[in-house]
């Protein structure tokens, strides 16, 4: 009896090893879910590959692969150039997974897909700590590159360029250390330019300015300012010359003018004359107004001659005026030319 019992016991023992050791445990419908996925992901068939790997998380709800499933979903995103949920589901691996083997690349990509939306400023802050936390790993020179790049986008040439020679210093032989000496080169390049373009428009200014100078007292100005020089004082001595002739006319234009106020007193004097006579009505009335009118005429003529000869005077000193006013004008070009 004791023998059957035993026996039977081996046949179920046999019964159940048997299985385990001829048919291994295949794999679950998660671990295939998830081959599914990566599988489609390196097809670059990157929509479906989102799919499926979503359908592992939600579906399945998985563990063993939540955090492989959130990294390909934002390599996917990445790839796609949907830079906003790519960052979206790299963070998660970044917040939540400090230890994944994953997490440079997906700091790396978060700082790439911040720079690709215009965000330099976070660009900025991702590359950083990646460079803090991995400074050997393969994207560390392509970190400092687009640091740099999102720098001189934000303006700061300065900062940019010292990224970009730290960055050949650090990693001389990196993936990116001939695109830095290029945008270096470029960036020295820039530099000379806008200082020739300030050159240029300071002396285009300057040709600008002599120009009208130029056209408006049409001299022509030498090279040699020696002679321009002697030319000016000789210039100053014809206008000192013609302000003393100035000053004699005035003189001249100031007794005329007295005489005509004189006259003019007389004239007044005479029609106040005939009015009274008129009242009076002594003598011929229209002999004395012909007399009176006569003499008025003879005044007016007078003051219009002397009218007209001080607008020829003025005019007279317009010009030598304006004269002088032209070679102050080249005098101080000169001065600003020997700056």
């Amino acid at each position: 009896m004791s023998k059957r019992i035993l026996a039977f016991i081996t046949i179920i023992i046999l019964m159940i090893l048997i299985p385990v050791f001829l048919f291994p445990k295949g794999p679950s419908l998660e671990d295939a879910q998830y081959q599914l996925a990566l599988e489609l992901f390196k097809k670059s068939r990157y929509y479906d590959s989102i799919t499926e790997f979503k359908r592992l998380l939600y579906q399945y709800k998985t563990r063993k692969y939540c955090d492989k499933a959130y990294f390909f979903i934002g390599e996917a995103y990445y790839n796609l150039n949907h830079y906003k949920d790519s960052i979206k589901y790299l963070k998660l691996i970044y917040t939540k997974y400090p230890s994944n083997s994953f997490r440079h690349t997906a700091l790396y990509h978060i700082g790439r897909s911040y720079f690709m939306l215009g965000d330099y400023k976070n660009a900025i802050k991702y590359f950083d700590l990646y460079l803090k936390y991995y400074p050997s790993r393969e994207y560390a020179d392509n970190s400092l590159y687009w640091k740099a790049e999102s720098l001189l986008n934000l303006g700061k040439s300065e900062e940019g360029t010292a990224v970009l020679k730290e960055l050949l210093k650090r990693y001389p032989y990196g993936n990116k250390a001939d695109a830095a000496r290029f945008k270096l080169r470029i960036l020295s390049m820039e530099e000379k330019m806008k200082s020739i373009q300030k050159k240029e428009k300071k002396a285009v200014k300057k040709e600008s300015t002599r120009k009208e100078y130029d056209e408006s007292s049409k001299v022509i100005i030498p090279e040699d300012y020696n002679k321009l020089k002697d030319e000016l004082r000789k210039c100053w001595e014809r206008e000192y010359q013609k302000e003393l002739v100035i000053s004699d006319y005035k003189e001249e234009i100031s007794k005329y003018k007295k005489e005509i106020s004189r006259l003019n007193n007389t004239i007044d004097n005479l029609r106040a004359e005939n009015e009274n006579l008129k009242e009076i009505g002594k003598g011929s009335s229209e002999e004395i107004k012909k007399q009176i009118e006569e003499k008025v005429k003879a005044f007016m003529a007078w003051e219009n001659m002397l009218k007209i000869k001080e607008k020829v005077l003025d005019e007279k000193e317009k010009k030598l005026n304006e004269g002088f006013e032209r070679i102050y004008r080249i005098n101080q070009m000169i001065e600003e030319e020997n700056k």
